[in-house]
Parts: structure tokens; sequence; C-alpha cells
């Protein structure tokens, strides 16, 4: 049913739980897993304290940081893995992503970093959007 299996992790809770969840569908289904992070460049403006360039640097890092982390344990779960990390919005990143690569799936959490206002909340502004913009079938972890 499902051969290419997206992840889209940010480092939270949610996003964490998520992450089990595509590992155990990548395992049952025998699916290759793709770990996508996305840092924003638009999340750093020029009132930020520091280098832009060091801070979209730092937050790359971190990125790998955590589809690395992934990586272990779906490997240790017998689960194939490519990594991505991404430098552009993440609702974009993610369902572009998915479309250039033939994925028929995505996990991610239902709120993660992100979430400012009440809709948000609900649903995270980044998952909300890729639910809406996405033509294939979106697993949400709470």
């Amino acid at each position: 049913m499902y051969d290419e299996i997206l992840l889209a992790t940010d480092g939270s809770e949610p996003s964490s739980r998520a992450a089990k969840h595509a590992v155990a569908q990548a395992r049952s289904f025998d699916a290759r897993l793709h770990v996508v992070h996305a840092v924003s460049p638009r999340g750093f403006d020029v009132f930020s304290s520091g280098n832009v360039k060091e801070l979209i640097d730092e937050a790359t890092e971190r990125g790998e940081s955590l589809v690395g982390i992934v990586e272990e344990e779906a490997r240790a779960e017998g689960v194939e893995v490519v990594t991505q990390v991404e430098q552009r919005a993440p609702y974009e990143a993610i369902t572009e992503y998915a479309e250039e690569n033939d994925i028929d799936l995505i996990v991610m959490g239902s709120r993660g970093r992100s979430a400012k206002g009440i809709s948000d909340r609900l649903l995270g502004s980044v998952s909300s959007r890729v639910v809406y913009a996405a033509e294939i079938p979106v697993l949400t972890v709470h």
C-alpha cells in the first residue's frame, strides 16, 4: 500500500511521537522512510540577534542532527531511510518533497514548534497547511 513514506520532523514532542508511527508504518509496509526537516529562512529576520546566515547554519545543523536521530532509530528497525534538510518554508518543503519523490503517505506531528494562534493550536499551522495542500494521505499524530 505504501512504498515511500515521508516523516516531517521539527524536534517537537508530537514530531517525536510521529516518528515512532512513521517507522512502524515503514516497517509494516516494507517502505522506504524519507525524513525531512525544514529550516525556514523567513523565520530569521533582521531583528534577530546575531548574523542571520549563522543562525540559519545553526538551525540547519540542528535539523541534520534531528533527521540523524530518526535515521538511527529507523535503521535499527531494519527500515531503509533517506534524509533531507531543506531551507524553505516547512509546508512547501514537505508538500513539494512529497510530490518530487512519489511519496505515498506523509506522517507528521499535529502541532510543532510554529503553532502560535488558537487555530494553529488545534492542528498546527504547518500540519494544517500540509493536510489541505497534499494530494496524498497525511497522518497527523498528537
